[in-house]
């Protein structure tokens, strides 16, 4: 839940290896921040990413992610907000180069 100053304590971070999303999440207030959820393909790449800049206060909770499997978006996103409420989604993911 946003705190009383409007600063984000939980965010969702889909496309986590995006260099657009992380460029997102460096721009957010992170005095508050108390968990980070990073979907990805490869979750563990991004925690290691994001340990580097962010607090360490700040739990980092890898999320696999595959944009490309949209059958799973519903249940990525049940599973997201059945851990708690979150304060920012942002959506970093994408496919490139997929023929029609």
């Amino acid at each position: 839940m946003l705190n009383g100053f409007q600063n984000p304590q939980t965010v969702a971070l889909l496309g986590a290896t995006s260099e657009i999303g992380e460029s997102i999440l460096r721009h957010l207030p992170l005095e508050n921040m108390a968990t980070c959820y990073l979907a990805a393909r490869d979750p563990q790449k991004a925690v290691e990413a994001f340990q580097e800049f962010l607090p360490a206060r700040i739990q980092l909770l890898p999320v696999n992610f595959q944009a490309e499997q949209t059958e799973t978006h519903r249940e990525l996103v049940d599973q997201l907000f059945a851990l708690g409420d979150l304060d920012i989604a942002i959506i970093a993911a994408g496919t490139l180069g997929l023929d029609p």
